[in-house]
């Protein structure tokens, strides 16, 4: 059996319709549980196409965010929404950032660190940038604990025999995150899981949000017969639909960490 690969996106707008837009949801109450200083310099590791860098100047009121990924498509996406904000979105490597030590008030890693090879290296990273007792943070899909966004398809597929691999479950935990944060001489660790309310306006809206991109649920559907995708799609219209409702809501859930560099 061959390694599951993470996805690798370039869409910034595809991105947008299928995660962006949860992660402002998820972001703002990340936010929330993070309670961070206003007016502080953000280094946001993994920015994509900046949903969550924006949401720093929107609701932590940010002085300056730096962002980097080593995507172009979602960095060019990420420019065009952040235009006009103090923001520099440069392509690069969480594991090796090109930045100066102590730079940042605070950095943060949003739906990222169970796709980063090494996390320890990438977090180490993030404590070296961030200034003495400035916040080091994390937040991810609860994957093994059933929050990820699509957890539905997931689970409709497995009667078919198709395994939607997601990658780095294992990472994607609240003990992996603590442990790492405390092996890194982070202080002040806290974590915890956040629940996040997903709403699609139809079944079309669901479906084509989920498998309209490439990700590891599309291309585990991909692997369906013509028939069987027709059928996989009439038993979840009918779990997530209701007869007086277009639209489709249920729950995902992050875990997430906080912590403040020594000194």
């Amino acid at each position: 059996m061959s390694e599951h690969q993470p996805p690798r996106f370039f869409d910034g707008g595809g991105y947008e319709k299928m995660m962006g837009r949860w992660s402002l949801v998820a972001g703002a109450r990340f936010l929330e549980f993070l309670q961070p200083d206003q007016e502080s310099s953000w280094l946001d590791v993994g920015c994509g196409n900046g949903a969550f860098s924006e949401l720093l100047f929107k609701q932590a009121r940010a002085s300056r965010v730096d962002g980097i990924d080593p995507s172009d498509g979602l960095l060019e996406t990420a420019r065009t929404r952040l235009d006009g904000y103090p923001a520099v979105m440069t392509q690069g490597d969480a594991q090796s950032l090109p930045y100066v030590d102590n730079q940042f008030d605070a950095s943060v890693m949003a739906l990222v660190i169970n796709f980063i090879p090494d996390p320890a290296k990438a977090v180490a990273e993030m404590a070296r940038v961030t200034k003495p007792g400035g916040s080091v943070s994390s937040y991810i899909w609860d994957i093994e604990g059933g929050g990820f966004t699509m957890e539905p398809i997931r689970a409709a597929l497995k009667p078919f025999g198709v395994d939607a691999a997601v990658t780095g479950p294992e990472k994607a935990t609240c003990a992996y995150m603590e442990n790492l944060w405390q092996t890194l001489g982070l202080r002040d660790i806290e974590s915890t899981r956040i629940e996040v309310p997903l709403n699609y306006k139809n079944f079309d809206d669901f479906w084509e949000s989920n498998t309209g991109i490439p990700n590891s649920v599309a291309n585990a559907v991909k692997k369906l017969a013509d028939s069987d995708v027709a059928k996989l799609k009439k038993n979840l219209m009918e779990t997530l639909t209701s007869a007086d409702a277009d639209s489709i809501s249920y729950m995902a859930a992050v875990n997430a960490v906080k912590g403040r560099v020594a000194g």
